[in-house]
């Protein structure tokens, strides 16, 4: 309907994720080092600027006023009409999964699945997805798979820890794989239990 906004969206989201993976050369004194810095600051606001008004634009268009917004209560209820809706929420208190049916809600805690763990995931897919165009993500991923495997232990125990972790390999697919796992063990089988499903 438009495609210009589609490609503006597309091209302001691959602009901020770069700046996820910046590197501020060690090389540069501490006055080069702060006008970089303070430039980039400029520059990213500007693009998150630039996000809004696009994002703006789009939802005033028809059929796209909800568009990247939460869906309301009324169209959650009636999707549960079709089968029960899952709403995760994580904090830094707690996890927990909200199951909605035509029944009711049910609540559904979720100890394994931290506000740490959902921030990490997610930056090994910002990795995962930019190891080919952004170097800078290899050389994160060894930091990540430490911070990782520091999340994990406690949670899973040394032994279960340490092998989730040391899965992620330098590949983008063995990266997802883990990220993929780890969401299963702590979010996906606590609510199929709840939901007491079994495969047919």
């Amino acid at each position: 309907m438009a495609p210009h906004l589609a490609q503006v969206l597309q091209d302001v989201s691959c602009a901020l994720e770069q700046g996820a993976f910046r590197n501020v050369s060690e090389t540069l004194s501490d006055t080069q080092r702060r006008v970089s810095l303070e430039q980039e600051t400029v520059h990213y606001r500007h693009l998150n600027n630039k996000w809004q008004a696009t994002l703006g634009e789009v939802q005033q268009l028809d059929g796209f006023e909800d568009f990247l917004r939460p869906n309301s209560l009324a169209k959650l209820k009636r999707a549960a009409a079709n089968g029960p809706v899952v709403i995760l929420n994580s904090s830094k208190s707690e996890s927990s999964a909200l199951i909605m049916t035509l029944s009711g809600v049910e609540h559904v805690p979720l100890p394994k699945f931290t506000v740490e763990i959902a921030w990490m995931l997610v930056k090994l897919i910002q990795v995962a997805t930019s190891m080919e165009n952004f170097p800078l993500a290899k050389s994160q991923l060894k930091a990540l798979m430490h911070h990782t495997r520091s999340l994990l232990e406690p949670l899973y125990g040394d032994d279960r820890g340490s092998m989730q972790a040391t899965k992620i390999a330098a590949s983008p697919d063995d990266i997802f794989k883990s990220v993929l796992e780890i969401l299963w063990t702590s979010v996906a089988e606590p609510i199929i239990h709840c939901l007491a499903l079994t495969v047919r």
